[in-house]
């Protein structure tokens, strides 16, 4: 499951990885820029894959829910 977050931090590269003090896991870190324009590739691979078979149509189908969530980082709680 992918989750996203807004965090208030300084981080200069587009993305990375980085690793939350008393969690064991790593999270990764988009600038909100970058996010939309992984959403835009996401649809577009989404569209190309479009078919009214099972499998391809799922795929698209979470490539889309991936696009949106991408699309959330710019949304409501991307920072001003």
């Amino acid at each position: 499951m992918t989750d996203i977050h807004q965090i208030d931090a300084e981080f200069s590269p587009l993305h990375g990885v980085v690793k939350f003090r008393g969690n064991d896991q790593k999270y990764m870190i988009i600038a909100a820029n970058k996010a939309a324009s992984n959403a835009k590739v996401l649809r577009e691979a989404a569209s190309l894959i479009s078919s009214s078979e099972d499998r391809p149509k799922a795929v698209a189908e979470w490539l889309l829910d991936l696009a949106g969530k991408f699309e959330r980082c710019e949304g409501e709680n991307a920072p001003a």
